[in-house]
């Protein structure tokens, strides 16, 4: 068969592997994925393999989405057969040719769940209003070579339980520790440790700051979605798998147990949302195409 490109779906949880994306020696998501679909004789000559996103060492994903080009049709039950269970593919869309998993995607949805240690919750989503809207986040991402100007739609927080709390935040895309740092410099201010303007001055790529923000563990770190206005098919399978997973890991209490409850909530959310997203584009399309006839 000619080529067909994909675009997919990817659950995984992180604490595993040396992050998303594929370095030498070292066992990483991507590495995975691509050495399977490699294995399988799925991927053309020209694969164009791209991703939605670079999630660090120990971070998780419930919607991650990769694109490339394959020479057979793509049956995902027999690719997540060869995958370990900590990774599944479960959803696909045929997409044109040039479609780019990162450069495509509208925005990034992350979550982040931390066990509360007390703080102003007003003063915490005080300090997150700040971030929204376009700003030089030079002070709050790893040093980097390429801009560190950012687009954030919204960022919030909520408390779980009293426990814990759940951080929201959607953006056009992120830079590397933005989102870890983020989340260090406004705990400090919901316990009072820094001040609304001393956590808006961070905003200021010109300023510099007397002391550095450490990043939050990437164990409470995961990408609920990258989101595209395209119809996936989910694969009733490997949904299972992935709820299955998620489940199993809560009995094994390696993770924190109300990051792996959010994500099976989140996971099902997901579900239901990309399947009335198809119902949608496909009544749609029906009815663009009775109105040119």
């Amino acid at each position: 068969m000619e080529a067909q490109r994909y675009a997919v779906k990817v659950f995984y949880l992180g604490y595993r592997y040396y992050g998303f994306q594929r370095q030498p020696d070292v066992p990483t998501v991507e590495g995975k994925i691509i050495k399977t679909l490699t294995s399988l004789n799925i991927l053309s000559e020209e694969p164009k393999y791209t991703a939605a996103s670079r999630t660090d060492r120990g971070a998780h994903a419930i919607g991650q989405t990769i694109a490339f080009n394959a020479k057979t049709e793509l049956n995902l039950n027999e690719v997540n057969n060869k995958l370990p269970p900590d990774i599944t593919l479960w959803a696909t869309a045929k997409v044109p040719e040039k479609f780019n998993a990162r450069r495509k995607a509208l925005y990034r949805h992350y979550k982040y769940i931390v066990e509360n240690p007390g703080v102003n919750l007003d003063k915490v989503n005080q300090a997150l209003k700040y971030i929204i809207g376009v700003h030089d986040f030079k002070n709050l991402c790893y040093k980097a070579n390429r801009t560190t100007v950012r687009r954030i739609y919204l960022a919030k927080a909520r408390k779980i339980d009293n426990k814990y709390l759940e951080y929201d935040f959607y953006g056009a895309s992120f830079a590397r520790g933005l989102i870890r740092k983020t989340v260090t410099a406004t705990l400090q201010v919901g316990l009072g440790e820094m001040s609304l303007e001393e956590f808006k001055q961070l905003l200021n790529p010109s300023h510099t700051p007397t002391r550095g923000i450490k990043p939050a563990t990437p164990e409470g770190l995961f990408l609920v979605d990258a989101f595209y206005p395209i119809a996936f098919t989910v694969n009733p399978e490997a949904a299972k798998r992935v709820e299955k997973t998620l489940t199993e890991e809560l009995q094994q209490q390696k993770l924190t147990p109300k990051l792996l409850e959010v994500m099976l909530v989140d996971f099902k959310k997901l579900l239901r949302e990309m399947k009335e997203q198809a119902r949608q584009i496909s009544k749609w399309t029906s009815s663009s195409s009775s109105s040119t006839k």
